[in-house]
């Protein structure tokens, strides 16, 4: 295999004006990237001590979040970057700022960032899900109704990121595929235990 044109080659892309370009722009989204996660880490702060200053709303704003899901949309190597900060931002928020909360008994901190967190994939049904659990713990509502799913009767409230809610059939068979399942798994669960596994998150 011959390999000596290959030094010539490394320095003519070099030269290159497109690729020049293109390694600017790659160290422009890096440096979006990490700046912008430097400056997410305060609020984020607040969200995970179970201490918010405001409103689901107001964090959202705060974060950044309508902000980043333009960018990505525009794609490129900016996009790709702000595209992996919600993918960030939603980790935290929709697992492991969740189950912290739920574990302490914090349960209208983490229904705040499970909002949050379906803001940014609001087709996650799993996140409805332990939304609408944690709010029926932490007295928000009485059960975890359809509701609780998706509070589309506060249409004022939700984002344009948002019109992709699941509908209350995907929910129906996401919830009877996870009865199933626990079916299976505890053949001797009784009617009353799978009615309070119900108030449960999906990953807990």
């Amino acid at each position: 295999m011959e390999i000596a044109p290959v030094p010539e080659r490394l320095s003519a892309l070099r030269d290159d004006a497109s690729v020049r370009r293109q390694r600017q722009e790659e160290r422009r989204a890096e440096r979006f990237e990490t700046e912008t996660m430097e400056q997410l880490l305060q609020p984020l702060r607040e969200l995970e001590e179970g201490r918010p200053a405001g409103s689901w709303q107001q964090y959202v704003e705060e974060l950044g979040i309508p902000d980043l899901q333009k960018r990505s949309a525009a794609g490129g190597d900016a996009g790709h970057a702000a595209q992996r900060v919600l993918e960030w931002i939603f980790a935290r928020t929709s697992f492991y700022m969740m189950r912290q909360h739920f574990a302490l008994e914090r349960f209208a901190a983490a229904a705040t960032v499970l909002r949050i967190a379906a803001e940014i994939r609001p087709e996650a049904a799993r996140v409805w899900y332990d939304l609408a659990c944690a709010r029926a713990r932490s007295g928000e509502e009485r059960a975890p109704s359809r509701r609780s799913f998706a509070p589309s009767t506060a249409a004022s409230t939700i984002s344009p990121a948002s019109r992709t809610i699941p509908t209350s059939t995907q929910f129906a068979r996401h919830l009877a595929t996870r009865r199933r399942w626990r079916a299976c798994a505890r053949p001797e669960t009784s009617h009353h235990q799978e009615a309070a596994d119900r108030s449960t998150p999906s990953v807990l």
